[in-house]
């Protein structure tokens, strides 16, 4: 039995000052997604990958050392599911059937199967998987705690390091807005009482800004006054948890949080049909990240791209297909990117990209090669147009000083491409008045 194995690529992400044709060079060493070559409903699907960013090569199933992303087994293929049921334990396993009843559906899980996707294969489902298991592998939970008592706070530091969630302690709570802002938590634990500033005065102070309303905070205090914990509660304490406190039982209900609230927060600050910010949340991660690049120093590249002629795409072949190309763009520029990188659906088929620690000039390259993979998407498709393009505008943080002038520089860049001819990437640096 034969599978391909593909690895990802895309971004440059080992060195993404790098020249453009390493973006087609492995974004994510060991990524990899075993799929059958003798399947005829699979003929296209290598090349069609490539064109997202992934690289086809021949490989073993097992014994070579590299972390497998999932694995692809078509149902009917001989020994399909005794496959499936003997990967199911190390890797997550998508299995390509005719038919997805709910009775197979049933024997699937009972093989450890983690999707079922039916034939033939829709690119935009298969690619969706890959994406959400490539985003799983690569989160990484983050816990503030805010105790002026350094021993529980490392105590407590440390159990949660245990159950692999990332951490930062701070016993100076005068200091907490600037540590969320760097940090970025999931969740805060936060001691009720502290001498420089009351645990409950930090939490309003954080609520007043918008980005910090849904971050869930846990209370620590021997406070047993009820009116004092109802307080908590009320400004949007998750939890009030007494001292001294049960290490076990402390990061049982943190870890549970922290999973729900990453949940919750994909529900309300992401884009439905992509899975991407939206525009309200982008805008506000832009202003997040210009100010930490420019307290560190760090470059960073804005860009705005737009899907060339898109209402033609709607009109020709029907507002479903379009939104399926919607999708496709969004799966691309999720699987080409880092995980680290910020992508926005910012609005019908415009999206936006902050490429942190990067340059303008590269992150127009890495868009470039991007924009070349891309425009194979659809050829040999019977489900659409044979080929869709898009342009993009790219600027950094020396062509604007605020937000809004960053977007609009980016815009300017990206009216630039379209007036060009579209199906480019431009930089703002080169237009003549910009």
């Amino acid at each position: 039995m034969t599978l391909v194995s593909i690895v990802k690529s895309g971004h440059p992400k080992l060195d993404i000052a790098g020249s453009s044709s390493e973006a087609n060079a492995g974004r994510a060493e060991g990524k990899r997604i075993f799929l059958f070559d003798r399947d005829p409903h699979l003929t296209d699907l290598s090349q069609k990958l490539k064109s997202l960013g992934y690289e086809v090569t021949s490989g073993p199933t097992s014994g070579d050392g590299d972390k497998c992303l999932a694995a692809v087994i078509h149902e009917a293929a001989d020994p399909g599911l005794e496959l499936a049921a003997s990967l199911a334990p190390d890797h997550k396993v998508i299995v390509l059937c005719e038919s997805k009843s709910f009775e197979f559906k049933l024997k699937a899980v009972r093989l450890g199967v983690s999707a079922v996707v039916g034939l033939p294969v829709d690119l935009i489902e298969l690619e969706g998987w890959f994406s959400d298991f490539d985003r799983d592998q690569e989160a990484e939970s983050k816990v503030l705690i805010v105790d002026d008592d350094d021993i529980v706070a490392e105590a407590c530091a440390f159990a949660l390091q245990q159950r692999g969630l990332r951490t930062e302690t701070l016993s100076n709570p005068l200091n907490t807005g600037q540590v969320v802002d760097d940090f970025c938590p999931d969740l805060i634990v936060m001691d009720l009482d502290m001498p420089e500033a009351n645990g409950l005065d930090v939490a309003k102070a954080l609520r007043l800004s918008r980005p910090n309303l849904s971050l869930p905070i846990l209370f620590l205090s021997a406070e047993r006054n009820e009116e004092i914990q109802h307080e908590a509660r009320q400004i949007g304490g998750d939890d009030f948890i007494a001292k001294p406190v049960d290490l076990t039982t402390l990061t049982d209900k943190i870890y549970i949080r922290v999973s729900r609230a990453r949940d919750l927060r994909k529900i309300m600050e992401r884009d439905s049909p992509t899975g991407l910010l939206n525009h309200v949340n982008f805008k506000e991660r832009l202003a997040a990240e210009v100010g930490r690049s420019r307290r560190t120093g760090s470059p960073m590249a804005v860009c705005l791209l737009d899907l060339d002629h898109f209402k033609a795409v709607n009109d020709t072949y029907g507002h479903q297909v379009g939104d399926r190309v919607i999708q496709m763009f969004g799966n691309c520029l999720s699987g080409s990117l880092r995980s680290v990188d910020v992508i926005a659906r910012y609005g019908g088929e415009e999206f936006g990209v902050i490429l942190l620690d990067a340059t303008p000039e590269q992150g127009a390259r890495v868009l470039d090669g991007i924009r070349r993979n891309f425009s194979n998407c659809f050829q040999d498709s019977d489900q659409g147009p044979p080929t869709v393009t898009f342009s993009g505008g790219v600027c950094g943080l020396d062509d604007a000083a605020t937000v809004e002038g960053l977007l609009g520089a980016a815009d300017e860049a990206l009216y630039e491409a379209k007036r060009q001819g579209r199906n480019r990437i431009v930089l703002h640096s080169q237009l003549e008045n910009p």
